[in-house]
């Protein structure tokens, strides 16, 4: 969940059939309309970013929408849209209004958001989208499905990168893996929170957020091996080895003392210590990295045991709360060579395949047979050698080298994978007797690559998040659509 390196319950509704559109969350200035205002009158254009397309079959594409209008109401309102198929079997669409984006001028308004389009068998169809008295059309190809996931990374969303080179993410506003991305290739993902970001070839890392009409460059065109962003907050380390942060600097998280803290930068500060990087992960308000000698630190929060060990305190906000502005050794000198940083919990594999883990441990997510608070650094119990690692929000999962899956922590949306909703404080089996190349833990789901080269979900679905089209919660690995 924490990085990548090189090596809204809103679903996915595909109807033809006319939806009332809320137009009240983005308006800001204007006459003062009520919401119940009725804007459709006053629609003056309608346009796609495009008017044709093509998708494999059980995947997605996302189109942007821009509307402009000519009332600016401060109080909101809403117009009645209609989007059809000319065959849906072929080709459906839907609109999610709650990734709308609008703008105000004086007597004038525009919004932009989202048609997406699910392919649903081979042919062409055109997906149609009416306003008042103006419209626009897609023309969409599908095609069979031949292209297979080659990676994934799992947050908020999704991803993956497939043998035609192009991103699909699933979840937020997609039941199915929907390509949003054009014009860039990326070698390795890190979902966010309701976006996502990814690193090219050479390095340079970008960002996109609804409607994705992005990427946009991040990192002021450094250029990284590793990258991690965690919504509120970013680090990467260069190709040269430094460590850098930037965002939001609540309690330390971006580790540069001369950063005042509750203070956000957009531009990247070079980690304190002269020290090179070889991976970084963000979690929750705090940060950790390994060093080149394989030294472990951390800095930033540490109100849940976070930093692996004692730290000072902060004042920050009219309080004062345990943090470390600067780097620190996590536990007792930890070494280790991979590192996974979760929500407030973050583990490490050592050259055996010992799993180490600290912070909260409120859902068992230590994998230390036990609950309740962190005394910091505790070996994963289990007696079992992982090749690959993975922090999520409240859950933590491993793969050994047999690829055998195992899952511990929260599970009250079935993200251990094992058949129940059972909290576990030690690792448990994936079931379904599947093997893995990855496994990636998000918030309350769970993806992995199986050694087939198919890609599975398990967990919470109801913001679609399994990505296999349905909107049901599960337990057990699911199949994600759209693979051959």
């Amino acid at each position: 969940m924490s990085g990548i390196s090189r090596v809204s319950p809103f679903p996915l509704v595909f109807a033809a059939a006319a939806c009332a559109v809320d137009l009240s969350g983005p308006a800001g200035g204007g006459n003062n309309l009520p919401p119940s205002a009725d804007c459709t009158a006053s629609i003056t254009g309608l346009s796609f970013a495009t008017h044709a397309d093509s998708i494999e079959v059980g995947r997605g594409i996302a189109v942007v929408i821009t509307i402009r209008a000519s009332a600016s109401p401060a109080g909101g309102c809403s117009f009645a849209a209609v989007v059809s198929s000319s065959d849906t079997a072929v080709a459906r669409g839907s609109v999610d209004p709650s990734m709308m984006v609008g703008t105000w001028g004086s007597g004038s308004g525009q919004w932009r958001f989202e048609l997406l389009v699910e392919g649903r068998a081979t042919g062409t169809a055109v997906v149609r989208y009416v306003a008042g008295t103006r419209q626009d059309s897609l023309l969409v190809t599908v095609r069979p499905t031949t292209s297979r996931f080659v990676s994934l990374a799992t947050g908020s969303l999704s991803c993956t990168v497939a043998t035609d080179g192009m991103t699909y993410c699933w979840g937020g506003t997609a039941g199915v893996p929907v390509r949003r991305v054009r014009g860039h290739v990326f070698t390795a993902l890190a979902p966010t929170a309701g976006g996502a970001c990814g690193l090219d070839a050479e390095g340079a890392a970008y960002c996109w957020n609804p409607p994705f009409e992005g990427p946009t460059p991040v990192g002021a065109w450094r250029r990284f091996g590793v990258f991690a962003n965690g919504g509120r907050h970013a680090c990467g380390v260069t190709l040269d080895g430094l460590a850098v942060c930037w965002g939001s600097n609540d309690r330390g998280q971006l580790g540069d003392p001369s950063i005042t803290l509750l203070q956000s930068t957009s531009v990247p500060h070079v980690v304190s210590g002269d020290r090179r990087w070889l991976s970084v992960g963000v979690g929750g308000e705090y940060s950790c990295g390994i060093a080149a000698d394989s030294t472990v630190l951390c800095w930033g929060a540490n109100d849940q045991g976070q930093l692996g060990a004692s730290s000072g305190s902060c004042a920050s906000g009219g309080s004062t709360v345990p943090c470390a502005i600067e780097p620190q050794p996590v536990g007792n000198n930890l070494h280790a060579w991979l590192i996974t940083v979760g929500g407030s919990h973050s583990c490490t594999l050592s050259d055996a395949g010992q799993a180490s883990c600290w912070g909260n441990n409120t859902n068992g997510q230590l994998g230390a047979d036990d609950v309740g608070p962190s005394s910091g650094v505790r070996p994963v119990g289990g007696g079992q050698a992982f090749v690959s690692l993975s922090a999520g929000a409240a859950h933590t999962c491993g793969v050994r080298a047999d690829g055998i899956a195992f899952c511990w922590g929260a599970n009250g949306w079935g993200a251990l994978g094992d058949g129940t909703t059972v909290n576990r404080s030690s690792p448990t089996p994936v079931a379904g007797g599947l093997r893995f190349r990855e496994v990636h833990a998000g918030y309350d789901t769970t993806c992995g690559l199986a050694d087939t080269g198919v890609a599975y979900c398990w967990g919470y679905n109801y913001a679609g998040g399994l990505g296999d089209g349905s909107f049901t919660s599960s337990s057990s690995p699911r199949r994600v659509s759209g693979q051959p």
